[in-house]
């Protein structure tokens, strides 16, 4: 249990009635997990993810040791596709069925409804890290619910990102065109938000001085 100053709980108590959201994005392998865990760390951030739904349901379709496997690439008893591969057609299929926002309608009403009913002295219930930004339509009900918004642009050297030289030209192609298409709908939106880059070519701990610095440029942690 976290203690504050009377002064200091106005203060939470104010910082609750507007959560404060940091969203991450950038290619695979630049450290967004790894951000996200250091905000909830230190910061106490919850964490969340546009994909939760649907790695629930690839984990029930196949099982908990097929969707731990750290080869993604091969085909699956069940699918008959590998985990990557199936993992885009279930996403695919829910998305043509409920609409392309549908897992982004999700993740806004899952965090609007745990800030409504959580509880003021707990700063996890008003401080959220969304892991896996990738889409237009994410960033846009993000910055339309939460206001305060921070976007952080995870930006890692591609020699130094052993999961991009791994993947295929087809895959970091896709990356990059879903990067691309929503760096634009970022500098093309008109409402509030703040948007960093942060690098991250060197320690964790620079890392974590790198997070820091831009944060506290934005607001006090």
């Amino acid at each position: 249990m976290q203690f504050f100053e009377k002064s200091e709980l106005e203060k939470k108590m104010k910082e609750k009635s507007n959560p404060y959201v940091v969203a991450l994005t950038g290619l695979p392998g630049v450290g967004k997990d790894t951000v996200a865990q250091l905000l909830a760390d230190n910061f106490w951030f919850q964490t969340f993810r546009f994909a939760s739904p649907l790695d629930a349901c690839m984990e029930s379709l196949v099982g908990l040791a097929a969707f731990g496997s750290k080869d993604s690439s091969k085909p699956l008893d069940v699918t008959g596709k590998s985990l990557r591969e199936s993992f885009n057609a279930l996403g695919g299929a829910i998305r043509e069925t409920f609409g392309q926002d549908v897992f982004a309608k999700s993740l806004v009403k899952k965090m609007q409804a745990m800030h409504s009913h959580g509880n003021t002295l707990e700063v996890m219930s008003f401080r959220y890290v969304v892991t896996d930004l990738r889409k237009p339509w994410e960033f846009e009900a993000l910055a339309e619910n939460f206001p305060r918004m921070i976007v952080l642009d995870i930006i890692r050297e591609s020699d130094l990102n052993e999961r991009w030289k791994s993947m295929t030209a087809g895959a970091q192609s896709y990356a990059l065109s879903d990067q691309t298409a929503l760096l634009d709908k970022i500098d093309s939106y008109k409402g509030d938000f703040s948007f960093s880059a942060v690098h991250n070519n060197g320690s964790l701990s620079d890392l974590f001085e790198n997070v820091k610095a831009v944060l506290d440029n934005h607001t006090s942690l």
